[in-house]
């Protein structure tokens, strides 16, 4: 049965703004696209994509207003509730996770649409709130370490590499350094500065933490490393800082950064050892259909492995979903003190 225009709920904002601009809405939701699933959603997380997207309203395809507002919103946990004509993986009461399209309403609401082609099933042996913190951290790490940094999944032939993962104990940093140490097999060096940060990148699997507030490279050679084969990039980075990313990359090694290079950058001293540099945007496939299944694909794999306990989430923050809980959410993320993932929780009954 397709669904038909239908008033739904969530918090958002008409224009891009403050956290304190957030509020209570309702919008018209259009009928479900053959290969979309409606979702009753049971838990989202929060992301740094979901303040930045709120301070610029980036990749909204349509100008916003009262009738189209911007709702963001980037994991959920739920159950499917209403299929699309054409929907092949899953059926009404299948519970599921995924990030979503960035192009289109995100998931802070009780009801979410999504193409199945980037969904996933929810790993069993976790509640819904543990698995929102999952998919978009997890699908972005995989994604840059094989599609983009070209990393092999087999820990045999990883035996012996290094990969720096900077910013460590982050949303993001948690899940690339599980990754990274649990099945691919690396030795992992991530950064952090604080106590906290420092303890939290080694549960999560980081061999040595080093400082980031200093040289790289000095801190390298303390642990006897002349430098690493990968650098996984977690945070805005400087022109200052990717040169001292060329410094230690290793040859034929590589650079990857997720928030994209803001500052022109000099690849001359790349040239020289092979090494090369990329970025990974997990909402690329979706935003412009390019391998959309292999999203999907991600997600089956990092729920299995959730399920076989090879790797496990990385909530530290669980409140409910409500106005009040999202914004501090977004000041949080803002800040830029955050470890783990935000999750709100229960947003099926907002």
């Amino acid at each position: 049965m397709q669904s038909q225009i239908t008033q739904v709920k969530a918090i958002g904002l008409i224009k891009p703004g403050g956290s304190k601009d957030l509020k209570v809405l309702h919008y018209n939701r259009k009928p479900l696209g053959p290969r979309d699933l409606l979702v009753k959603i049971h838990a989202v997380s929060v992301n740094p994509v979901d303040f930045k997207k709120r301070k610029s309203g980036f990749a909204e395809p349509e100008p916003n207003s009262e009738e189209n507002p911007i709702i963001m919103g980037y994991d959920a946990s739920g159950v499917v509730i209403e299929v699309g004509s054409d929907v092949k993986f899953y059926k009404v009461g299948d519970e599921v996770f995924y990030l979503g399209d960035i192009t289109r309403k995100g998931t802070n609401g009780p009801e979410h649409v999504v193409d199945e082609r980037i969904v996933g099933p929810k790993p069993k042996s976790l509640t819904h709130a543990q698995a929102a913190a999952i998919p978009l951290v997890f699908a972005t790490a995989l994604e840059g370490l094989t599609a983009q940094l070209r990393i092999s999944e087999d820990p045999e032939k990883n035996k012996g590499k290094t990969i720096l993962v900077v910013a460590g104990a982050g949303g993001m940093g948690s899940a690339v350094i599980q990754l990274a140490k649990k099945i691919f097999g690396f030795t992992v060096i991530a950064t952090a500065s604080r106590e906290d940060t420092i303890e939290y990148s080694k549960k999560m699997g980081a061999d040595i933490v080093i400082n980031h507030r200093n040289p790289l490279a000095e801190e390298l050679k303390k642990h006897g490393f002349d430098g690493v084969n990968y650098i996984f990039n977690c945070y805005d980075v400087t022109l200052e800082y990717f040169q001292q990313f060329a410094k230690i990359i290793l040859p034929f090694g590589g650079i990857l950064g997720i928030t994209g290079f803001k500052e022109p950058l000099n690849l001359a001293p790349l040239f020289g050892k092979n090494a090369f540099a990329a970025t990974e945007y997990v909402f690329s496939r979706s935003t412009y259909g390019t391998g959309i299944d292999l999203q999907r694909d991600d997600l089956i794999k990092i729920s299995k492995w959730l399920d076989e306990g090879k790797i496990e989430h990385n909530m530290t923050i669980q409140e409910d979903f409500n106005l009040e809980n999202l914004i501090k959410a977004h000041d949080k993320l803002e800040s830029g003190t955050m470890i783990g993932k935000y999750v709100l929780d229960n947003v099926d009954k907002f």
